[in-house]
């Protein structure tokens, strides 16, 4: 994904070619199937360990003042186990398009058999065994044999464990759907952790920017490019962007005072809806990027990256909480 927030996909011509040289084109398909499965996903947002060469170049280095070869060892196998599981979604979701198309599944496994020489599955490996990868590609088509003509689910093709351990409309159809974005993808994420093991609350509502700390606001103002004063804003609204800064607190029913809040934004300019995340490197990211109209968001997409980060968000409340 770009700066911009709009997704693409690199592929070598010649490879490609070379795959599908003794069949159909059905090999190509497969693995552009499969590639779009990763967008679908968020893996191209998807934070929580840092890549390979970063992690060398800060514990990897002999001499080096971060040099600590077990944690380098540690960061290298939690960055392949999460490239392990985004690898078996990716294979889920084009299982599924497969089924969709109605390619007989003997002829999928069959691709990924070959493909089998290339992956071990071992704990230094960023993809899994070739087992795994057709157990994850049959459970992709049976979300199409169990619900002919239903919509795509997509927490359950993803295999989703929930368990914790701007445009010519008025500013009244705007404010209309942006209330639609926050029932139908962040309430609905949200309310998934409630009711379980620790008794949960939460809330979602707009904020004024003044909320922002320091860090959070200076990156605010790079993203945007343009200065603002956070005391005095309550949110941007003119001719050129609308943005509001929503937050959504998690609290233990429990427990007094213990709470938990999430910032998030809401953007939209040119006619595109955009939603933006703060990372821990201090800075804002597009992780949402759609045409500003009903048919063109899917909430379901928004759906399954609310429930990835408030899981996150929830399991730090209580281990927090627990210590």
């Amino acid at each position: 994904m770009d700066k911009y927030g709009n997704r693409f996909i690199k592929y070598d011509e010649a490879f490609m070619k070379r795959l599908s040289r003794d069949s159909t084109s059905l090999e190509s398909m497969i693995i552009l199937t499969h590639e779009v499965g990763h967008h679908i996903f968020f893996h191209t947002v998807e934070s929580g360990t840092d890549g390979l060469a970063s992690n060398y170049m800060r514990y990897g280095i002999p001499g080096s003042p971060g040099y600590d070869p077990a944690k380098f060892k540690a960061q290298e196998e939690q960055y392949c186990e999460i490239r392990r599981r985004q690898e078996l979604e990716a294979d889920r979701f084009a299982g599924f398009v497969m089924a969709k198309k109605q390619v007989p599944l003997e002829k999928v496994t069959q691709f990924y058999r070959k493909l089998g020489v290339y992956y071990t599955g071992n704990s230094d490996s960023t993809h899994p065994s070739i087992d795994k990868r057709i157990k994850a590609v049959k459970e992709g088509f049976a979300q199409v044999a169990g619900a002919p003509g239903r919509s795509i689910n997509l927490s359950k093709i993803g295999g989703e464990n929930l368990d914790l351990v701007f445009n010519n409309t008025t500013k009244l159809d705007r404010d209309k759907l942006l209330k639609k974005v926050t029932t139908k993808a962040i309430d609905a994420a949200a309310y998934l952790y409630m009711n379980r093991q620790y008794k949960l609350g939460y809330g979602t509502s707009g904020t004024s920017i003044d909320v922002l700390d320091t860090a959070r606001s200076n990156a605010l103002k790079r993203f945007l490019g343009r200065d603002f004063a956070p005391y005095k804003t309550k949110l941007i609204d003119d001719d050129k962007e609308y943005l509001e800064i929503q937050q959504t607190s998690f609290y233990l029913l429990d427990a007094q005072r213990v709470y938990r809040a999430y910032y998030f934004a809401f953007h939209v300019r040119g006619g595109y809806f955009y939603l933006l995340m703060y990372e821990p490197d201090e800075e804002w990211h597009i992780a949402y990027k759609s045409r500003f109209e009903d048919q063109q968001i899917s909430y379901e997409e928004l759906k399954l990256l609310f429930t990835r980060t408030f899981k996150s968000e929830t399991q730090k409340l209580i281990d927090g909480y627990a210590k």
